[in-house]
């Protein structure tokens, strides 16, 4: 009989193989329909409450920093998006089924590893494939799971290199040697009775072969030895493997390899948090970007100068393609949103928040007299006291909020996810931030400028017709504050 048939019966027969939970496995179900919604995922993690503290643990982290704490799952779920809660369910799930380590494999050294290889290839995706970089996530991280089957099914295979160092080219020469096929094979087999997408499925199979694979499967193989570069016994080898692979494969140089390794640390510390895996042996970055700027040296072959240039001018091109679609969006004098761009995203919030049940509110911000500063110090102090007063606008919100200005002296802010006493949390400290912060003009007078803010929140108000009329709402809730003497916040109330 043919070993893979062998080993395939052996795995079909084996009842205790790594899997996810049936809530993952849900999950996955759930991301694969085009009619999906997110209230439905939160509803399905919620009755996992393992999995669900996990999410709102990894929500509040610095990897996914924000001004206002996230409360709820429904908010961590509308912060990750589907395909990032599919990785983080499915991720801590099969970490959690992990089995004790009754065999030859450490299996915390193994989650430690894996989780290196996943932060490097997230990494590698935020540089070359963003909109995949989520999935990237996953499949380095379950790029070695066909280890932990192979444990089950042939207890006696991982012996030989229990007791001694072993390099990951060790691993599978001994799987290859004893069984015709190494464990990303079989890593490739689970995946694809997970019903994972076949995109990961192929970057898992082809993760020791990465010519074999696109550009998607060769950043998984890259991150292997990435991961390999924090916990291997020789780092600084791994570390010029890495920086020979990188150039071979995807055409990096040595310097973005080192702000990727730069910017791994921190984040494998946090996820290992979340994912309760001990990195405690963690070898310090420094050491390791010290010998990489060393290494940086090797790269000056004259194709890689070429690539290298070729690529920095393209990647220059597309930066500043970026920066012009920024700029028009954006308020020349501030630096906020301006009110073109408010109009598209206040109705695509509206529409996410109607679909799914999410809260919404909507925030109306006039400064107070701000004609008298115009009339008594001159049109140059009214631009500073308004990019002031934006300043400590932005600083009181979060980064998922889109704060704009409306025109002149108004200001709109748009909170996802948040309902009107939250609102009202936000607001309360941006005024009093206003009354505490003086402006200081050019000629060293200080003036303090106030604020008055309407609030309108989908939880509060029955009748909303549309997301103008929620914002006209707000605006009306703005002119009871300026009657009721301005410096203050009113919340709609039909």
């Amino acid at each position: 009989m043919d070993p893979h048939t062998t080993l395939r019966k052996k795995l079909e027969l084996c009842a205790d193989l790594p899997s996810p939970a049936g809530i993952a496995l849900r999950v996955i179900e759930l991301c694969q329909d085009p009619e999906a919604t997110l209230s439905e995922v939160a509803g399905v993690v919620s009755h996992d409450p393992a999995i669900a503290a996990k999410l709102m643990r990894m929500a509040n982290s610095p990897l996914y920093a924000r001004q206002r704490k996230t409360e709820n799952i429904r908010q961590a779920i509308a912060l990750f998006g589907l395909n990032g809660t599919l990785v983080l369910a499915l991720g801590f799930s099969v970490v959690d089924a992990s089995p004790d380590e009754t065999g030859f494999i450490d299996h915390n050294h193994f989650w430690r590893r894996a989780l290196a290889c996943a932060i490097s290839a997230q990494l590698l995706g935020t540089r070359l494939e963003p909109a995949r970089k989520e999935e990237l996530f996953l499949a380095a991280l379950l790029q070695d799971i066909g280890m932990l089957a192979l444990e089950k099914v042939e207890p006696e295979l991982y012996k030989p290199i229990h007791e001694k160092p072993s390099h990951h080219e060790e691993i599978i020469s001994l799987e290859e040697k004893r069984l015709q096929c190494d464990h990303a094979a079989v890593g490739a087999w689970m995946l694809e009775n997970w019903n994972l997408p076949d995109h990961i499925i192929k970057a898992v199979g082809s993760s020791h072969h990465p010519e074999a694979g696109d550009r998607f499967s060769a950043i998984v193989a890259l991150s292997s030895t990435l991961g390999d570069v924090w916990w291997h016994d020789d780092p600084h080898a791994r570390l010029r493997q890495a920086v020979a692979d990188g150039a071979r494969i995807l055409n990096l140089d040595s310097d973005t390899l080192m702000a990727i390794i730069e910017a791994a640390g921190p984040q494998i510390q946090e996820s290992a948090s979340a994912f309760e895996v001990d990195v405690a042996e963690q070898l310090p970055a420094e050491l390791l970007l010290e010998k990489a700027r060393e290494l940086s040296g090797l790269m000056t072959v004259n194709t890689l100068q070429e690539t290298t240039s070729l690529r920095e001018k393209t990647e220059a091109l597309t930066q500043h393609n970026q920066k012009l679609k920024e700029q028009s969006q954006r308020d020349n004098l501030t630096g906020l949103y301006n009110r073109a761009y408010l109009d598209q995203i206040l109705a695509a919030e509206y529409r996410l928040a109607q679909e799914n049940n999410f809260p919404l509110t909507v925030v109306f911000i006039d400064l107070d007299r701000f004609k008298q500063i115009n009339d008594k110090y001159g049109h140059e102090a009214g631009d500073q006291a308004l990019v002031h007063c934006a300043r400590i606008i932005l600083e009181n919100t979060r980064h998922s909020d889109i704060v704009a200005r409306y025109g002149g002296e108004e200001f709109v802010a748009v909170l996802p996810g948040t309902d009107a006493s939250g609102a009202e949390v936000v607001c309360n400290r941006m005024l009093e931030s206003l009354r505490q912060t003086p402006l200081c003009l050019k000629d060293h007078e200080q003036i303090t400028v106030t604020a008055s803010i309407g609030i309108a929140s989908l939880d509060q108000i029955a009748d909303v017709h549309g997301a103008y009329d929620l914002l006209r709402k707000a605006d009306r809730a703005l002119y009871s504050a300026k009657h009721g003497g301005r410096d203050q916040l009113k919340i709609y109330s039909a």
